[in-house]
Protein backbone atom coordinates (compact mmCIF):
# COMPACT_ATOMS: atom_id res chain seq x y z
CA UNK A 1 0.00 0.00 0.00
CA UNK A 2 1.46 3.60 -0.81
CA UNK A 3 0.63 6.86 -2.09
CA UNK A 4 1.80 9.41 -4.48
CA UNK A 5 1.05 13.29 -5.40
CA UNK A 6 -0.63 13.12 -8.87
CA UNK A 7 0.66 15.61 -11.58
CA UNK A 8 -2.28 17.26 -11.86
CA UNK A 9 -4.27 19.93 -10.60
CA UNK A 10 -7.79 19.63 -10.00
CA UNK A 11 -10.63 21.88 -8.52
CA UNK A 12 -11.27 21.30 -4.66
CA UNK A 13 -15.07 22.05 -3.20
CA UNK A 14 -14.17 25.69 -2.63
CA UNK A 15 -12.92 26.08 -5.85
CA UNK A 16 -9.33 25.89 -5.41
CA UNK A 17 -6.52 24.33 -7.46
CA UNK A 18 -4.85 21.35 -5.54
CA UNK A 19 -3.06 18.13 -6.09
CA UNK A 20 -5.05 15.17 -5.42
CA UNK A 21 -3.43 11.83 -4.25
CA UNK A 22 -3.21 8.55 -5.35
CA UNK A 23 -3.57 5.77 -2.94
CA UNK A 24 -3.69 2.09 -4.01
CA UNK A 25 -3.47 -1.36 -2.74
CA UNK A 26 -1.55 -3.76 -4.89
CA UNK A 27 -1.30 -7.82 -4.37
CA UNK A 28 2.31 -8.81 -4.72
CA UNK A 29 1.33 -12.24 -6.06
CA UNK A 30 -1.35 -11.20 -8.76
CA UNK A 31 0.35 -7.93 -9.33
CA UNK A 32 -3.49 -6.51 -9.36
CA UNK A 33 -4.76 -3.39 -7.66
CA UNK A 34 -7.19 -4.62 -4.85
CA UNK A 35 -8.49 -0.97 -4.23
CA UNK A 36 -7.35 2.68 -5.31
CA UNK A 37 -8.46 5.80 -3.74
CA UNK A 38 -8.19 9.53 -4.86
CA UNK A 39 -8.09 11.87 -1.93
CA UNK A 40 -6.87 15.40 -1.33
CA UNK A 41 -4.47 14.75 1.31
CA UNK A 42 -4.44 10.91 3.30
CA UNK A 43 -5.99 10.60 6.67
CA UNK A 44 -5.48 7.30 8.34
CA UNK A 45 -9.50 6.59 7.73
CA UNK A 46 -8.81 6.72 4.39
CA UNK A 47 -6.05 3.81 4.15
CA UNK A 48 -8.81 2.26 6.66
CA UNK A 49 -11.41 2.44 3.84
CA UNK A 50 -9.07 1.24 1.06
CA UNK A 51 -8.58 -2.13 3.17
CA UNK A 52 -12.04 -1.98 3.75
CA UNK A 53 -12.94 -1.89 -0.03
CA UNK A 54 -10.01 -4.71 -1.11
CA UNK A 55 -11.96 -7.25 1.43
CA UNK A 56 -15.32 -6.57 0.03
CA UNK A 57 -17.03 -8.42 -2.20
CA UNK A 58 -16.69 -7.02 -5.47
CA UNK A 59 -19.08 -5.32 -7.12
CA UNK A 60 -19.99 -5.56 -11.31
CA UNK A 61 -18.41 -2.80 -13.03
CA UNK A 62 -20.87 0.27 -13.94
CA UNK A 63 -21.95 0.70 -17.10
CA UNK A 64 -23.36 -2.10 -20.34
CA UNK A 65 -23.41 -5.63 -19.83
CA UNK A 66 -20.79 -6.77 -21.92
CA UNK A 67 -21.22 -9.88 -24.26
CA UNK A 68 -19.66 -13.46 -22.14
CA UNK A 69 -19.43 -17.07 -23.00
CA UNK A 70 -21.71 -18.61 -20.41
CA UNK A 71 -19.02 -21.84 -20.42
CA UNK A 72 -16.41 -19.48 -19.34
CA UNK A 73 -18.55 -18.40 -15.58
CA UNK A 74 -17.65 -19.40 -12.88
CA UNK A 75 -18.61 -18.75 -9.28
CA UNK A 76 -16.18 -18.27 -6.73
CA UNK A 77 -16.19 -20.12 -3.77
CA UNK A 78 -16.90 -17.62 -1.75
CA UNK A 79 -20.52 -17.08 -3.35
CA UNK A 80 -21.98 -20.36 -2.17
CA UNK A 81 -21.77 -18.63 1.66
CA UNK A 82 -24.19 -16.26 0.75
CA UNK A 83 -27.67 -15.96 0.00
CA UNK A 84 -29.61 -15.07 -3.91
CA UNK A 85 -30.10 -11.53 -1.97
CA UNK A 86 -26.61 -10.96 -1.28
CA UNK A 87 -25.02 -11.94 -4.87
CA UNK A 88 -27.49 -9.37 -6.50
CA UNK A 89 -25.23 -7.07 -8.75
CA UNK A 90 -21.98 -8.63 -7.75
CA UNK A 91 -19.48 -9.88 -9.64
CA UNK A 92 -18.86 -13.77 -8.94
CA UNK A 93 -16.00 -14.12 -11.52
CA UNK A 94 -13.45 -12.32 -9.53
CA UNK A 95 -11.96 -13.40 -6.42
CA UNK A 96 -11.75 -12.58 -3.08
CA UNK A 97 -7.97 -12.03 -2.32
CA UNK A 98 -7.48 -12.67 1.37
CA UNK A 99 -4.87 -9.79 2.81
CA UNK A 100 -2.38 -11.10 5.69
CA UNK A 101 0.42 -9.14 5.15
CA UNK A 102 0.90 -5.13 4.00
CA UNK A 103 3.79 -3.39 3.63
CA UNK A 104 3.75 0.45 4.26
CA UNK A 105 6.57 3.24 4.75
CA UNK A 106 6.87 5.28 7.72
CA UNK A 107 4.48 8.00 7.04
CA UNK A 108 2.70 9.48 9.46
CA UNK A 109 -0.64 8.19 7.75
CA UNK A 110 0.17 4.46 7.66
CA UNK A 111 1.00 4.36 11.11
CA UNK A 112 -1.68 6.21 12.74
CA UNK A 113 -3.80 4.07 15.24
CA UNK A 114 -6.55 3.56 13.58
CA UNK A 115 -4.66 1.68 10.70
CA UNK A 116 -2.97 -0.31 13.26
CA UNK A 117 -6.30 -1.13 15.00
CA UNK A 118 -7.88 -1.75 12.16
CA UNK A 119 -4.85 -4.56 11.09
CA UNK A 120 -4.79 -5.25 14.31
CA UNK A 121 -9.16 -6.39 13.97
CA UNK A 122 -8.76 -7.67 10.39
CA UNK A 123 -5.91 -10.09 11.48
CA UNK A 124 -3.70 -8.40 8.75
CA UNK A 125 0.26 -7.98 9.52
CA UNK A 126 2.05 -4.65 8.86
CA UNK A 127 5.71 -4.75 7.39
CA UNK A 128 7.50 -1.41 7.15
CA UNK A 129 9.56 -0.80 4.53
CA UNK A 130 12.95 0.08 5.01
CA UNK A 131 13.01 4.56 5.42
CA UNK A 132 13.98 5.96 2.07
CA UNK A 133 14.13 3.08 -0.41
CA UNK A 134 11.64 2.30 -3.47
CA UNK A 135 12.29 -0.90 -3.90
CA UNK A 136 11.09 -3.02 -0.90
CA UNK A 137 7.62 -1.58 -2.62
CA UNK A 138 8.83 -1.81 -6.18
CA UNK A 139 5.40 -3.38 -7.59
CA UNK A 140 2.99 -0.32 -6.31
CA UNK A 141 5.96 2.39 -7.02
CA UNK A 142 5.87 0.91 -10.89
CA UNK A 143 2.27 0.94 -10.96
CA UNK A 144 2.03 4.55 -9.60
CA UNK A 145 4.63 5.54 -12.31
CA UNK A 146 2.55 3.66 -15.19
CA UNK A 147 -0.82 5.37 -14.05
CA UNK A 148 1.57 8.96 -14.16
CA UNK A 149 2.99 8.00 -17.24
CA UNK A 150 0.00 6.34 -19.28
CA UNK A 151 -2.66 7.84 -17.75
CA UNK A 152 -2.69 10.86 -16.10
CA UNK A 153 -0.57 12.56 -18.94
CA UNK A 154 -3.26 12.69 -21.14
CA UNK A 155 -5.68 14.43 -18.65
CA UNK A 156 -6.54 18.50 -18.33
CA UNK A 157 -4.77 19.52 -15.61
CA UNK A 158 -1.66 17.67 -16.35
CA UNK A 159 1.31 19.70 -15.04
CA UNK A 160 4.09 17.39 -16.22
CA UNK A 161 5.43 16.44 -12.45
CA UNK A 162 6.12 20.43 -11.54
CA UNK A 163 3.25 21.84 -10.42
CA UNK A 164 4.58 25.15 -11.32
CA UNK A 165 4.36 23.98 -14.83
CA UNK A 166 0.29 24.33 -14.44
CA UNK A 167 0.44 28.43 -15.78
CA UNK A 168 2.35 26.94 -18.63
CA UNK A 169 0.03 23.83 -19.10
CA UNK A 170 -3.37 26.24 -18.59
CA UNK A 171 -1.91 28.52 -21.41
CA UNK A 172 -1.23 26.00 -24.00
CA UNK A 173 -4.94 24.45 -23.32
CA UNK A 174 -6.40 27.91 -23.95
CA UNK A 175 -4.29 27.87 -27.73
Amino acid sequence: MDSTPMDIMVLDDNGKPVRPTLTTLICVATHSILAAIVTFGVKGVDLVYLLAKALSIPDLRPGPALPFNLNEIRAMPWAAALIEAELEGKDLSRPIIRIQRILIDLGRDFQSNVVLAACHMLCVDITNAAPGTGTDKAIVERSHRTIKDMFVRHLPGFTGGNPDDLARTLKSAKT
